[in-house]
Formats: structure tokens, C-alpha cells, sequence
């Protein structure tokens, strides 16, 4: 797909996810349309990326396309159901901050090079060093940003993502690599429950290092 439309996808879902926050920022009952309409828009962003994994031969991502479509369509739905209801359902509304969360996050990080080259090259160095505590000599080249200015990615091809290639292997570790997504959807469950904001910091500090630690194991057993 050309740049532009990557940018018009980009921009739909920033505007999705600016909706439903704003809509989830109030109880009253108008507000159900703003999730609505952030929902929907949710799923129609994640339809119209199929034919990108499709273009690189990504079955699997192509089915969670297509699968993640009428899901959150069905939530906006829900929502709009609430509205004419004046109905607080609140796992839906726990559902969509966590998910407002995770995804303004994922954003940032993703779509930032500058953020996501940083992260990249501290978990390809950690990653390395742990590799190496096994009698191994791996180091990181630096950080590959394919053309990407620092602000914006611009660059979607899979070979040209992001990267910390390895020294003496053919290994270079990716935003994949670094288990943002696994911390940013945990910290986003924990934090949009319910109780008080000690308890939620108490139990991400104990959680995410966990999750940080176990992923450079893999990375480095890889």
C-alpha cells in the first residue's frame, strides 16, 4: 500500500482511540455514542489492515484482521445498546480503558522511531549481555532505521523494520522483541480495574520485571 494510505489508517485510529477515551472520560449517557462510534472505528482500522499482512504473505495476522473487525464493531454496538438503555455495563467499560491504554501506548511506541529505535537498542544490548553470560561474544551494531525520520515511520515493509541488528548472526531483535506489548497490556488491565492507585503500582512493579526478565531469557536463548 502507498504511504498515504498508511497515513489515513494511522490517522483513523488515532481518532478512534481519541473517541472512545473521551467517551469513557464521562458516565452520562451521550457519552455512550463517543465509544461508540471510537469502537467501530477501532474495528474498521483493523479490517482495512489485511491486505497488508495479506501483501506479505501473513496469514495468521490476516484472520486476526478480519476476526477483530466485527468484534469491536459488536462492542460499539454494545454501546450504542447502553446509550438507548441509559446502562453502565462496567466489564465493557473496563474493556475500553484497558484497551485505550494499551493502544495509545503501542502507538507511540511503534510509530515513533525515535521511541521505539531507543527502547529497541536497550533490549538488544541486555539481550546480548545475557546471551554472552553463556560463553558467547554477541554485541549490537546500533540501531537501523531504514530511511524512518525520527518522528514518524514511514517505512512498513517487514525487512526494512526498526531494528538492532547483531554482530557475527544473522539476528536482529524488533519492536517484537522488546515485550512492550505484553507489558503495555498488563499495565493497561491492571491500572483501568478498580482500587486504589498504590495497589495497581504495587502489582505492575512486581509483574512487569517479571515480564521484562523472562523476555530477555527468550531473547537471548534465541
Amino acid at each position: 500500500m502507498p504511504l498515504w494510505s498508511y497515513l489515513a489508517l494511522d490517522l483513523l485510529l488515532l481518532f478512534s482511540l481519541c473517541l472512545l477515551g473521551f467517551g469513557l472520560a464521562s458516565k452520562r449517557k451521550g457519552f455512550h455514542l463517543f465509544r461508540a462510534v471510537g469502537w467501530a472505528g477501532f474495528g474498521i482500522y483493523w479490517g482495512l489492515q489485511a491486505p497488508h499482512y495479506w501483501a506479505i504473505d501473513d496469514a495468521v495476522n490476516v484472520l486476526g484482521c478480519l476476526m477483530a473487525m466485527p468484534i469491536f464493531c459488536y462492542l460499539g454496538y454494545h454501546e450504542y445498546l447502553s446509550h438507548r438503555w441509559d446502562d453502565e455495563y462496567e466489564p465493557l467499560r473496563f474493556i475500553g480503558w484497558a484497551m485505550f491504554i494499551a493502544s495509545i501506548g503501542f502507538f507511540a511506541v511503534d510509530k515513533i522511531p525515535a521511541i521505539s529505535g531507543a527502547l529497541i537498542l536497550v533490549v538488544a544490548q541486555q539481550s546480548a549481555w545475557a546471551a554472552n553470560l553463556f560463553g558467547y561474544d554477541f554485541s549490537v551494531s546500533g540501531v537501523e532505521y531504514y530511511g524512518n525520520p525520527w518522528y514518524y515511520k514511514t517505512d512498513y515493509l517487514p525487512a526494512n523494520e526498526v531494528s538492532a541488528p547483531l554482530l557475527g548472526v544473522d539476528i536482529k531483535i524488533v519492536i517484537a522483541c522488546t515485550a512492550i506489548q505484553a507489558l503495555l497490556i498488563t499495565g493497561a488491565f491492571i491500572f483501568a480495574s478498580r482500587g486504589d492507585g498504590r495497589r495497581k503500582w504495587l502489582s505492575f512493579a512486581v509483574v512487569a520485571p517479571a515480564i521484562y526478565a523472562v523476555n530477555l531469557a527468550r531473547n537471548a536463548l534465541v
